[in-house]
């Protein structure tokens, strides 16, 4: 059976019906009514940020990293390596990630304080950017490095679970303007 949740088709609606069940539903069913944005979009960025800078201090000291180091699992290579990095730059990309969820965590926390159009859109932008650094860092994995990390897999599943909700939460912010 497939499931439709404000556009979103197949896998992406079932997950986003999925993590908005646990959210806020619309109120007395008035026409037009704005649900708040689900509260998951919140907790995702929180964990995230709080449990990145285990991962980043893991990666900038010498001391063993809590990953499997086992055939195409290495986050030894993937983290330590020259694409560990951002480019021209000696940040850690595990830095740039704790930066991009506090950030989406502060758009979020927004949203969540005042439902509205604006902060909705800024989190979308936020998250678009967010999915194609995602993709890059990906590709990097699987073509250039020819292994993956765990952490950083957890860390783009939230990115793209990020993404989701924000689309399906700006989705219902335009969506109730043709109302």
């Amino acid at each position: 059976r497939v499931v439709v949740l404000h556009g979103l088709h197949g896998p992406a609606g079932v997950v986003v019906a999925a993590m908005r069940r646990g959210g806020h539903e619309q109120k007395g069913g008035e026409e037009g009514a704005q649900a708040p944005p689900p509260r998951h979009t919140t907790s995702i960025c929180a964990v995230s940020v709080c449990t990145a800078p285990l991962s980043s201090a893991q990666v900038n000291s010498n001391a063993p990293l809590a990953c499997v180091n086992n055939g195409i699992f290495n986050c030894d290579l993937v983290t330590r390596g020259s694409y560990g990095l951002v480019p021209w730059t000696t940040i850690p990309t595990a830095l740039a990630g704790i930066l991009w969820f506090a950030i989406a965590l502060a758009i979020a926390v927004a949203l969540q304080r005042s439902p509205s159009k604006r902060p909705a859109l800024a989190l979308l932008a936020w998250s678009i950017a967010g999915m194609a650094t995602v993709l890059y860092l990906v590709y990097l994995e699987l073509v250039r490095i020819h292994h993956v990390c765990e952490w950083c897999t957890v860390a783009h599943l939230a990115v793209a679970a990020i993404l989701l909700l924000a689309l399906s939460t700006a989705q219902d912010f335009v969506g109730a303007e043709d109302r």
